[in-house]
């Protein structure tokens, strides 16, 4: 093998460099998130090599593994649900709020059946819980 040159190596480096964030890019972002504990860490890297034996690819093991710890995160409320988490605006009028709105209160005036009811409905079993 003949000798390289510098120039001839950085481009090669160069070279990897790209296809390890092209291959990263992917499969997601190809980190974990800053805000993950050693704990969220692990499990991570637990449930990715899990998958992995069952056979499926890395992409897909990543993206299963993320899933399942940010999912534990918000169960736990160390990450917010940011789709479900409100109940709108108190000044604004029930019926001007989405149903994800009228299901949050209602679920704060512990009304049993809310994941059933309609929007309509939601708003009439809120007003006769107040």
């Amino acid at each position: 093998m003949e000798p390289r040159t510098p120039g001839v190596a950085r481009a090669l480096r160069e070279v990897a460099r790209r296809e390890s964030k092209a291959e990263s890019e992917e499969a997601g972002d190809g980190s974990m998130p800053k805000a993950w504990s050693g704990k969220d860490e692990r499990q991570y890297e637990h449930i990715k090599e899990s998958v992995q034996e069952r056979g499926m690819s890395t992409k897909r093991a990543k993206e299963i593994a993320a899933r399942t710890v940010n999912k534990q995160r918000r169960t736990e409320g160390r990450t917010p649900n940011k789709s479900t988490q409100g109940t709108g605006n108190p000044r604004t009028a029930l019926e001007d709020r989405n149903v994800e709105e009228l299901r949050n209160i209602a679920s704060d005036l512990e009304i049993e059946g809310r994941s059933k009811m309609r929007k309509q409905e939601l708003v009439s079993a809120i007003r006769e819980r107040r």
